[in-house]
């Protein structure tokens, strides 16, 4: 027979403060569970939680199970012990819960307290509020899929689609056998996606408006709505129409832009031409007359001071003329109108024509 009472025959110490482990959600994120140990213990012993100040009140009370002691290994002679806490997350309102725990053993020595993890409950929400009331397109074949952007803690525990039929119709349940929905939680934070798969059905040509409501047990004053309306191709490509007018009026500024710069190029390039004398509406017309609008052409010679004195064969106005007698002007296919006789007969450019 085990002598049971000289195995735990040891000096009386007080427990080890307890240790405990993050807060997890448990039974489809109905409950939040957390775990804590203490060693150095004399069993039996016994272990308590309590809620802090700062905490929200309990609407449904928690319950606390506390494990057979066992053998402690770092310290021969004593006990280790491990109590859990089981909190309902449903039923319960959101906020930030903290609990502190302490074990006392079979000496009524107790341990140092220690506060858990906060159990953080949110009830689920749009991640952005204005990420509502979407217009979708029949597809062409299958189902819908939807992508819902959602925060919150636990996880959605139930799903639940409306749908309503064109205008006049009242909105019902969705079986779930046409539509399905999986939850996949970013690693870190309390945000997350709703995969929506909606067999969407109805008849050519409706509109069907849809409305999804999300729960995960949270009590909140605000209920989960996420509404969309799925109609057909023709009535979808209306929508399409403030983005082609956007795209309209932007093309038309960008054709108005290119005009502008076109105008103001060729005003450049004309205020070049006046200046260097390529382009001068007062020089005279052939003929004599010094009446200004003829544009005289100028292929780049330049008379010296001398030739820009003598006479003119166009005008009588000797000072005012810069142009040279026609006996001392180099001939060339260019430089006077109409047909050359010689070896080969060239056209000059088509505004020499006129020119007698």
């Amino acid at each position: 027979m085990c002598n049971t009472a000289s195995k735990y025959s040891v000096i009386s110490k007080k427990p080890t403060q307890p240790i405990c482990e993050e807060p997890v959600f448990a039974d489809g994120g109905s409950t939040a569970v957390v775990k804590c140990t203490a060693d150095r213990i004399v069993p039996p012993s016994t272990c308590e939680f309590r809620l802090t100040a700062n905490s929200p009140v309990l609407e449904k009370d928690c319950r606390q199970h506390k494990a057979a002691d066992q053998d402690s290994v770092i310290y021969p002679g004593y006990s280790r012990a491990q109590c859990t806490l089981r909190m309902p997350v449903t039923g319960n309102r959101a906020g930030d819960y903290q609990f502190q725990v302490d074990f006392t053993s079979r000496d009524s020595l107790k341990s140092e307290p220690t506060l858990t993890s906060k159990i953080s409950l949110r009830a689920t929400e749009l991640y952005n509020s204005q990420d509502n009331d979407h217009i979708f397109q029949y597809p062409d074949s299958g189902d819908l899929g939807i992508d819902v952007h959602v925060t919150g803690s636990p996880a959605p525990t139930r799903v639940t689609l409306r749908v309503r039929h064109g205008e006049s119709s009242a909105s019902v349940p969705v079986s779930s056998r046409y539509f399905r929905w999986t939850y996949e939680r970013t690693v870190g934070f309390d945000v997350g996606v709703i995969q929506l798969s909606v067999d969407v059905g109805g008849e050519p040509g409706s509109i069907s408006a849809y409305t999804l409501e999300v729960e995960n047990g949270v009590v909140s004053s605000r209920k989960f709505e996420y509404k969309f309306t799925v109609k057909p191709a023709s009535e979808s490509s209306n929508n399409t129409l403030p983005v082609i007018a956007g795209i309209s009026a932007g093309a038309l500024v960008f054709i108005g832009l290119i005009i502008v710069t076109i105008v103001v190029l060729l005003v450049r390039r004309r205020r070049a031409h006046l200046r260097d004398g390529s382009l001068d509406y007062n020089r005279p017309k052939p003929g004599g007359s010094s009446e200004p609008g003829y544009i005289y052409p100028n292929f780049g010679y330049a008379p010296d001071a001398e030739t820009r004195a003598s006479p003119s064969p166009y005008s009588t106005d000797i000072t005012s003329s810069y142009l040279t007698p026609a006996s001392d002007r180099p001939v060339t296919q260019y430089s006077l109108p109409g047909k050359l006789e010689g070896e080969g007969v060239c056209e000059t450019a088509p505004f020499f024509k006129n020119i007698s």
